[in-house]
């Protein structure tokens, strides 16, 4: 994952540069990037500084979105500064904001793009064989949990069909697809039996 966040840099540094001129380089262009490219480096140290590679990425997290956030935005300032001060001020400073955000927006959408597709692969389109249909008590955090767990299961047993909430605010809403029916008193109030 080090060589691609290195990838990803060093491309959205390039791509600031096209931005700022409009898609068209000149050869003095190309010489200022290749002048101030080991700037870049600081990336790389708030990644690590920032535990970027401690994660597991199938299972990133608004946690490690704060700290994506916080790697670019150091590395973005230190770039800045050294950048400006070395060359006493002679750098399109369009690029300096547009870096970090591209960076970021690659960083951040190559980690999430990964469980992203981790997720699609593991949910089950369709369910075969014997399953049983099941209502969820409690729709509150435990509850949204235990339902993408069980969504995540290639061969379900089991298929929930909604949640019951003595919450009256949460009736009606949907969790995942799933409606919430009610409160207890609705399992009286319905003929489950013929489902469940």
């Amino acid at each position: 994952m080090v060589l691609g966040d290195i990838g990803i840099v060093f491309i959205a540094y390039f791509l600031a540069f096209l931005l700022r001129f409009d898609l068209k380089l000149e050869p003095g262009n190309f010489d200022l990037i290749r002048q101030t490219l080991p700037y870049l480096l600081t990336y790389l140290i708030a990644f690590r500084v920032f535990s970027l590679y401690r994660g597991i990425y199938y299972f990133s997290s608004f946690a490690d979105l704060l700290n994506i956030t916080k790697a670019v935005a150091a590395a973005g300032v230190s770039t800045a500064f050294a950048i400006l001060f070395i060359r006493q001020g002679q750098f399109p400073r369009s690029v300096l904001l547009l870096h970090p955000i591209l960076t970021f927006l690659g960083v951040g959408g190559v980690r999430f793009s990964i469980r992203l597709i981790k997720n699609y692969l593991n949910m089950p389109r369709v369910y075969t064989g014997k399953y049983r249909s099941v209502l969820l008590i409690g729709a509150g955090d435990l509850g949204e949990s235990l339902l993408r767990q069980m969504l995540k299961t290639k061969e379900p047993c089991y298929k929930v069909v909604g949640f019951i909430d003595d919450d009256s605010a949460k009736w009606g809403m949907r969790i995942h697809g799933r409606p919430v029916f009610g409160g207890r008193k609705v399992l009286g109030e319905r003929a489950w039996s013929r489902t469940f």
